[in-house]
C-alpha cells in the first residue's frame, strides 16, 4: 500500500498503445511502477521506470496500471477475455456511477453478479490515504451514499476483499 505524504499529482500525458504483439507505455519524463495484467493468462508483470513493454499474442486483453509516490494512479483497462471465442461481456462487478452531491456527500451506484456474497465500497481520501467510508453492498444493484468531506477520493468496489473496480471523484464545496 502506498501512503500519500502530499496532495497527489497526475501523470502528464502518458503515451500508451499496441505495436505488433506489444503493449507499450511511455511516461515521458515521469517515472513510476508500471504493471501489466494479462486477462487471458492471468500473468502480471511489474516494472519501474519511464517506459515498459509487455509482449503477448493478444495485447488487447492486457490492462496497464501506473503508480508512484504521491501520484494519482493511471489505469487503462484491457478488454475482458471470454474463452472459446465468446463475445466479451461487460464486467459483472463494477461501479456504474460516482457523484458529488454537494456538502461533502457522495452517491455511488454499483452492480454485482448474482453469485457475489461479500462486497462493499471503500472511499479513500487521497490527501492522507484515509478511509472515510466503508459501505456494504446489500443488493445486486444499488445506490449507497456517504458523507466524506471535501477533496479528491478514490472509490473502490471490493469483492471478496479484492478491488473489482474503482473511480476517482473530486468532492467540491458546493451545495446543490
Amino acid at each position: 500500500m502506498m501512503f500519500m505524504t502530499e496532495m497527489p499529482i497526475e501523470y502528464k500525458n502518458p503515451d500508451y498503445g499496441i505495436i505488433d504483439d506489444y503493449v507499450c507505455i511511455d511516461l515521458g519524463n515521469d517515472e513510476g511502477f508500471i504493471s501489466f495484467y494479462d486477462h487471458v493468462t492471468g500473468i502480471s508483470r511489474r516494472y519501474y521506470g519511464q517506459s515498459a513493454n509487455y509482449k503477448t499474442p493478444h495485447p488487447e486483453n492486457v490492462s496497464i496500471a501506473v503508480t508512484g509516490h504521491n501520484r494519482m494512479p493511471f489505469i487503462v483497462n484491457g478488454e475482458e477475455y471470454s474463452p472459446d471465442g465468446e463475445t466479451p461481456t461487460v464486467r459483472p462487478n463494477r461501479l456504474t456511477g460516482c457523484y458529488d452531491m454537494g456538502g461533502g456527500l457522495v452517491q455511488i451506484n454499483y452492480t454485482l453478479a448474482p453469485e457475489v456474497k461479500d462486497a462493499h465500497i471503500v472511499v479513500v481520501n487521497l490527501a492522507n490515504n484515509y478511509i472515510t467510508a466503508q459501505l456494504p453492498c446489500n443488493k445486486q444493484q444499488g445506490t449507497v451514499g456517504a458523507h466524506v468531506g471535501y477533496g479528491a477520493y478514490v472509490v473502490s468496489l471490493m469483492v471478496d476483499k479484492y478491488p473489482a473496480d474503482n473511480a476517482r471523484i473530486i468532492v467540491s464545496h458546493s451545495n446543490h
